[in-house]
């Protein structure tokens, strides 16, 4: 276990101050002298997927949740992403290093595993050497999405015309704690994710199938119609997208949204990395820590963060079949008055199955890829492509509950962002679809009587392409990097 821990630290060291607070190991970890088996292949291979699945739960979805638009940060808060929710972040921000930290001791997982499967890979029988390539696949493909989290958060929306001079992330492919990697441009960026995404899908042949845990062949194909839309491929990020529909059929009920996030079962779920109830990591207490109240029959919220009002008017609460799962009326602890009742996050509350005790303890697998998600990259593709975007829209807005819409033009572009809203919301995408749609925000408090909000945060405006929508490169990192010297994102200064 310790010889993990050790070479993803060291590995991380390469672009310079990136901390070592890995925590989550795999189960089983054997002896280096056992570097060249298959066993050892798998091990390894076990722990990457642990930290890879790390940067879509917890905090590193809510961090940038608290950036945007969709959360009011209540009084109960302490602080807890207080400085995230009012924009007072910093290039020397611990968060916003954590964060980056995180995708860059991703990465030397990565790295390593690929290193160690090139010197084993010839001593291995045929039988071996088939599993091994379905691991190098899979390593590429767990890369190339660390990459674009990493350069959704720190680097500009991909624009074709300047996408060769915006600055891009750092690539790094070998395991060498001696790199100093300059960041490159973000075409730089994307084409290795897209190179990563090639080799994926050559050697990745396994069957895509529901609640996957591991990368398939699907997952290679949902995680393309992303980075098509990225990069205004719009005629492949649709094919892509639709291609999957067959696959993983939408449910149309309250009860399977429910089993989606409370049991983590769904025909909707294309890739989901697992995890049990001893995996202590994850939480999204801010949301909804909920005590059960005898009294009420009900859970008794202490939330740090709900749903903005705009947010909360955007579900129709007769028709919706997402109002109740995703978002809900739920009696709120306030310091001001205990019976104040508002509209909380209801989504992330946790699976039932790892629950020890009567309140909530908010472990959810994460949803690394959704067939939700491929309708609406469907959706806004055929829209800029002039296409039938109304189609894959109202297919999706049909399964849960929706009339269809019958908008063209400017107000149908808006109803698609709406539903991404609805749908995609708490899963830490919002301010990449701001960045994407080049538009800016006005916060509006939530209206429930009684809520004490933090003292300030809550009617904050934001321009379209803003500076500060993209994160700061931590100043640690830049500091003890000389390749990264001038490169700092533009309003953070050095």
């Amino acid at each position: 276990m310790k010889n993990i821990i050790k070479f993803v630290c060291v590995g991380a060291l390469a672009l310079g101050s990136v901390s070592c607070d890995l925590d989550i190991p795999p189960k089983t970890m054997l002896p280096n002298d056992d570097v060249t088996t298959l066993a050892y292949a798998s091990s390894v291979r076990g722990g990457v997927y642990r930290i890879f699945r790390s940067i879509f739960m917890g905090e590193y979805v809510y961090y940038p949740d608290y950036y945007s638009d969709l959360f009011n940060e209540l009084s109960s808060s302490s602080n807890r992403g207080g400085m995230m929710y009012r924009w007072n972040i910093y290039s020397s921000d611990n968060d916003v290093a954590t964060n980056w930290n995180r995708h860059y001791a991703i990465l030397a997982n990565v790295n390593f595993l690929l290193d160690k499967i090139e010197a084993m890979y010839d001593g291995l029988a045929a039988e071996e050497q088939a599993v091994l390539d379905v691991y190098i696949g899979e390593m590429h493909l767990l890369r190339a999405m660390t990459l674009r989290s990493a350069a959704l958060r720190y680097c500009k929306d991909y624009e074709p015309a300047t996408a060769a001079t915006d600055f891009g992330v750092p690539v790094v492919t070998t395991y060498d704690v001696t790199e100093r990697p300059s960041r490159g441009s973000l075409a730089d960026t994307y084409k290795r994710i897209t190179e990563d995404i090639a080799v994926a899908e050559r050697l990745v042949t396994t069957d895509g199938y529901a609640d996957a845990a591991y990368v398939t062949a699907d997952a290679v194909t949902a995680f393309k119609a992303q980075v098509y839309l990225d990069m205004h491929m719009y005629a492949e990020a649709s094919a892509a997208a639709s291609s999957l529909y067959a696959s993983y059929p939408l449910v149309n009920n309250a009860e399977e949204l429910e089993n989606m996030w409370r049991k983590d079962r769904s025909t909707e779920t294309i890739f989901q990395p697992a995890m049990t109830k001893n995996d202590l990591f994850g939480r999204y207490t801010d949301y909804h820590a909920g005590q059960w109240d005898d009294v009420l029959g009900d859970y008794r919220c202490d939330v740090a963060y709900i749903p903005e009002q705009w947010v909360c008017d955007l579900y129709d609460e007769e028709n919706d079949w997402r109002y109740g799962p995703y978002v809900d009326v739920q009696h709120i602890n306030n310091m001001a008055d205990e019976k104040v009742v508002g509209v909380v996050l209801t989504k992330l509350r946790g699976n039932t199955e790892f629950q020890t005790s009567t309140n909530l303890n908010w472990y959810n697998m994460p949803k690394v890829l959704r067939i939700a998600d491929m309708y609406l990259i469907d959706a806004e593709a055929k829209y800029r492509s002039g296409g039938d975007a109304a189609a894959p829209l109202n297919a999706l807005r049909a399964a849960r509950g929706l009339a269809a819409t019958e908008a063209t033009g400017d107000a149908l572009f808006k109803e698609i962002q709406n539903e991404r809203t609805r749908e995609m919301i708490a899963e830490g995408g919002r301010i990449p679809d701001l960045k994407r749609w080049h538009i800016g925000f006005s916060r509006d408090k939530q209206t429930a009587r009684g809520l004490l909000f933090g003292q300030t945060g809550h009617d904050m405006k934001v321009a379209a392409d803003a500076d500060r929508l993209v994160w700061p490169i931590p100043r640690a990192d830049i500091l003890s990097n000389p390749n990264l010297k001038g490169q700092q994102n533009p309003g953070w200064g050095e």
